[in-house]
């Protein structure tokens, strides 16, 4: 059984054994779930407790002989987890926080936060990092706490990580509820003693804040139109309902920045006719950050599934998709680069162009999209438009595979399994095991 075998094992057992112990450190959870064998064969006790909680309505010993079988099974993974060198919780950490990476990029949150929450105990920082922004910003369907995220970037901050550091800044900086200049310039002080420049520049500047609710106020009284909807998302974060009222009032002065938000919102209440009528005022007046949203919600299948429609006479709703991507992505929203990139390379639903879709490529990968470091890579290895340079290849597709792509898993698999210069069971062995995942 492999290691990510028994993590995704690991998943599945520790709702089983959560009423035991809130830690999530596994070498105490594995004695707790002896201890706790240890007293259901003692007393029976536990089994009564777990079949009100799993089992309502079966008999107990029903419910005690359920929960034995599970516990059994938890064991069994445990002692095997051990084997793989819990011990050594930094190699154990970087696998938790590589398998999160791997669902977050491939849209899979379920259990994101119950994998980095256990690196995080195994003190990774880049886990505590991760999960602080995910609770600052309610990022990967992540419930939104400013504490709580607080709580993360500390234990990274506490273990000399600049950049937690400057996270901490940055809520202190400006969140309403916790704007605290002394704290923010103490912590951004750290931050420059362990090497970040940036922290450096901010010290050049005040620590002495308005609050960010005054701050918006300021610029709605300075006629800003972004400032209503930044209110709007200032209570709307805070689930306070007083949004309802800056939003509607928005949307009836044709607030584009309302009209967007409002039209996501009935979206997700499956209104999409009534979003569709927003969108259309926001395309009208030219607001290209709707574009994106109206081009996405709006074709039978996805105008990128190149494979899929090469071949065939592009339909109406991708070409369409494709010029809002293209007018979005000309106007600013660097986001939809990666669509016209792809139309290029692939010739739908415009013509072929390799030197564009290349340079548009290199321009994303620069900028760290591991989508287009895949493509990147291929066009490197394959000697298309570009010098062929499996290096660089090999280097591009490890950075995007690192971060979740299964494309540039498989294409390392086959490079590793059959290119004389790089053949590596052990990391075809490696990818294997991250695309079962």
């Amino acid at each position: 059984m492999t290691l990510h075998e028994l993590l995704l094992n690991k998943i599945q057992l520790d709702e089983y054994v959560d009423c035991l112990t809130d830690e999530y450190d596994f070498s105490i959870r594995y004695n707790y779930i002896n201890d706790a064998i240890e007293e259901i064969n003692d007393t029976g006790a536990l089994g009564n407790r777990i079949e009100v909680r799993y089992n309502p309505g079966e008999k107990s010993n029903s419910a005690l002989f359920d929960f034995l079988n599970r516990l059994e099974r938890a064991k069994y993974v445990y002692q095997e987890l051990k084997k793989y060198g819990l011990d050594d919780s930094n190699e154990l950490a970087k696998e938790l926080y590589e398998y999160a990476n791997i669902l977050i990029y491939n849209k899979k949150y379920k259990y994101v936060y119950e994998l980095l929450d256990a690196a995080s105990n195994l003190k990774n920082d880049e886990s505590q990092i991760l999960l602080g922004k995910m609770l600052a910003y309610g990022l990967y369907d992540t419930k939104r706490s400013i504490s709580a995220a607080l709580d993360y970037f500390i234990k990274a901050a506490d273990n000399d990580n600049a950049e937690a550091c400057l996270e901490i800044v940055k809520l202190y900086d400006f969140d309403n509820d916790y704007v605290q200049p002394d704290v923010a310039k103490d912590y951004c002080q750290r931050a420059k003693d362990l090497g970040s420049e940036k922290a450096a520049e901010r010290l050049n500047s005040s620590f002495e804040y308005e609050s960010k609710k005054k701050k918006i106020e300021s610029r709605i009284q300075a006629g800003d139109p972004k400032a209503i909807f930044d209110m709007v998302k200032y209570y709307y974060d805070k689930e306070d309902e007083t949004y309802v009222t800056y939003l509607e009032n928005g949307v009836d002065d044709k607030n584009v920045y309302c009209l967007l938000f409002k039209a996501k919102l009935l979206y997700q209440q499956k209104l999409k006719e009534e979003a569709n009528e927003l969108l259309k005022e926001c395309i009208d007046s030219n607001f290209y950050e709707a574009y994106k949203f109206y081009a996405d919600i709006n074709t039978d299948t996805n105008f990128y599934s190149f494979e899929t429609n090469r071949g065939q006479a592009p339909s109406t709703t991708h070409i369409v998709q494709y010029d809002l991507y293209r007018e979005a992505y000309l106007n600013g929203i660097e986001e939809c680069k990666i669509y016209v990139a792809k139309a290029y390379y692939y010739g739908y639903p415009v013509y072929v162009d390799k030197p564009k879709a290349f340079l548009l490529f290199k321009e994303l990968s620069n900028n760290g999209n591991y989508e287009a470091m895949y493509y990147l890579a291929k066009m490197y290895e394959n000697a298309d438009t570009v010098e062929m340079d499996m290096n660089l290849a090999v280097k591009l597709l490890t950075d995007s595979a690192d971060h979740g792509n299964i494309e540039a898993m498989e294409e390392l698999i086959k490079i590793y399994s059959i290119d004389e210069d790089y053949i590596n069971p052990k990391l075809v062995e490696r990818y294997k095991e991250l695309i079962q995942i």
